[in-house]
């Protein structure tokens, strides 16, 4: 199954990223955007001679899936779209994923419903609606609470305001 030999990194933050060295120790091909790769490569090459973990004992090359701006994984059960946030401010490389049929969103760090600000929030929501065209019905995130997608467009605009 496709989604057994893949990880997918979001961004290159140490907790979306942290268990990358175990992922390519384990055979399986990272998925991250195109730019981010050069900087997994360069932390995948480095000595690992402290606690030498599975990837330093025994050493395999990286395989990478490079995303440019959209990829689409599928099997027969399941659809998950990857897409590149475009012109983010905080964050260039940036992925996030969609799964159509359950209309449900998957983000890491475009959103957190405990911010008291959300500097990017009008790209995050241009990149949904209007770039990418989405149907949204859930948002679930990788920090903090799942939450209808409509919360979350209602919670970036409010704490704009302020």
């Amino acid at each position: 199954m496709l989604f057994r030999s893949h990880v997918v990194v979001s961004h290159h933050h140490f907790d979306h990223s942290g268990g990358i060295r175990v992922a390519v120790a384990e055979g399986l091909t990272v998925i991250a955007h195109k730019d981010a790769i050069p900087f997994f490569k360069d932390l995948l090459a480095r000595k690992h001679s402290i606690v030498p973990d599975e990837l330093a004992t025994a050493p395999k090359e990286a395989k990478f899936e490079e995303v440019d701006d959209t990829l689409t994984l599928k099997d027969k059960t399941m659809e998950v779209q990857l897409y590149h946030l475009k012109d983010n401010p905080r964050e260039g490389t940036n992925l996030f994923a969609y799964l159509p049929k359950e209309k449900i969103l998957v983000q890491a760090d475009l959103y957190d419903s405990t911010w008291q600000f959300h500097h990017w929030g009008e790209n995050v929501i241009t990149n949904i609606e209007q770039i990418r065209k989405l149907k949204v019905d859930k948002m679930v995130p990788v920090h903090g609470a799942i939450q209808p997608y409509g919360v979350m467009v209602k919670t970036i605009r409010e704490a704009t305001r302020k």
